[in-house]
């Protein structure tokens, strides 16, 4: 009784720190969402809100740390990355071979930008300084993100972004039903994101001339809130709503790379606010006993990530379609060893393959995913690979 107690009190805590955060602020411009790479989440279309057998459902659903029992994420390492990988290899031999590199590695890159109408390259990084646990309806975790993000829509425009960010979460759920065949919770969740980024925008020829030395950089911090709320019958069924990515923050520019000041240039900064999403999600694991033991577990998952649109007019020409929000999944595990996963996000296909040998996992992804604000309008396609650490 006493541990009940003391977890509606933890639950609370999280909306008085975000209040706080919040009270001084006006709404602003956009904030970037900060990330994970997770995976095993990417190769099914991203992450569900009733996924609670990964240590990452702090991130997305404070209400599932009641269901997913004890998790421990120790340090792990993951890549994500995404645009015309297959051609780097020959504009690196090629550019070596031209005794210009640079010149010739630029007119490839025009070359595939006239082609094919815009060209890309983003990477992501997650590097093994990360960590979480779960337990006891609780839980907390520290995540990082490296990145770099180059996109060229057309030869005379050129957006480049690269830093880093950091995540400190916590989460934790007040069971209100708890039996054998039902458990019903809410849950509540906060984060502080820290993040350095430098900018770029110009035309593609400044690449020529490019200096980290005069690179802008900003800096951000920002609290953020999540609630959310699951039912799950003999966990066979399970459905889920959290309110998530609520973000108060502010935005300081530094000055540039080669004079940076972590107090900021003496400009204005910059106070947002974002008022985060509504995602609704389900999940269902089919029984496996009559495989004798060859099929482990089989979930399918179906999420609507942003399903406030689908109810309302869309007045906002900027933004995305709300087909971009809908995502399914599924994960089969063969003989508790073998992952197999695919899923869909919006018109975006995903696939992907993991090896359990608790607590070492090694997966793999492929999948595609829309930077437009319409299905098909700048697809990337992306692969992604980690080597983590949890049971």
């Amino acid at each position: 009784m006493n541990r009940i107690k003391q977890s509606r009190i933890y639950a609370v805590v999280p909306f008085f720190v975000f209040f706080l955060s919040i009270s001084p602020l006006p709404a602003g411009d956009a904030f970037s969402l900060p990330d994970v790479v997770d995976v095993r989440s990417r190769a099914m279309g991203g992450v569900y809100s009733c996924d609670f057998d990964s240590p990452y459902i702090l991130l997305v659903n404070p209400a599932g740390t009641a269901a997913s029992g004890k998790k421990i994420l120790f340090p792990s390492v993951a890549v994500d990355a995404a645009g015309p990988l297959d051609k780097l290899s020959s504009i690196y031999s090629e550019g070596v071979s031209s005794g210009n590199f640079l010149q010739s590695a630029y007119d490839h890159l025009m070359e595939y930008v006239s082609e094919h109408n815009g060209g890309y390259l983003n990477v992501d990084m997650m590097l093994p300084v990360n960590f979480a646990r779960i337990n006891n309806n609780s839980g907390f975790g520290f995540f990082n993100r490296v990145y770099f993000e180059g996109n060229i829509p057309s030869v005379t425009k050129a957006d480049i972004a690269a830093g880093a960010e950091i995540q400190l979460v916590w989460a934790g759920a007040v069971p209100l039903i708890k039996s054998k065949n039902h458990l019903l919770a809410v849950g509540t969740g906060t984060r502080l994101v820290g993040r350095m980024e430098g900018v770029h925008t110009g035309i593609p020829s400044d690449i020529m001339d490019f200096s980290f030395s005069d690179l802008p950089v900003s800096g951000t911090v920002a609290a953020g809130f999540d609630a959310g709320i699951i039912y799950s019958f003999m966990n066979l069924i399970r459905v889920s709503a959290v309110w998530h990515s609520m973000y108060a923050g502010i935005q300081s520019s530094l000055g540039t790379f080669s004079d940076m000041s972590l107090t900021g240039d003496g400009t204005v900064p910059e106070l947002f606010l974002e008022p985060g999403k509504l995602t609704l999600g389900t999940a269902v694991s089919f029984p496996t006993f009559f495989t004798k033991g060859v099929i482990s577990s089989w979930t399918v998952y179906l999420d609507m990530r942003d399903a406030l649109p689908f109810f309302t007019a869309k007045e906002d020409i900027l933004s995305s379609s709300p087909l971009l929000s809908l995502a399914a999944g599924m994960e089969i595990v063969i003989f508790k060893t073998i992952a197999l996963r695919g899923g869909i996000c919006g018109p975006y296909l995903a696939a992907g393959a993991g090896i359990d040998l608790t607590p070492l996992h090694l997966e793999f992804a492929i999948y595609g995913k829309e930077l437009g604000l319409e299905p098909g309008v700048q697809p990337q396609l992306h692969g992604a690979f980690s080597l983590s650490l949890y049971y």
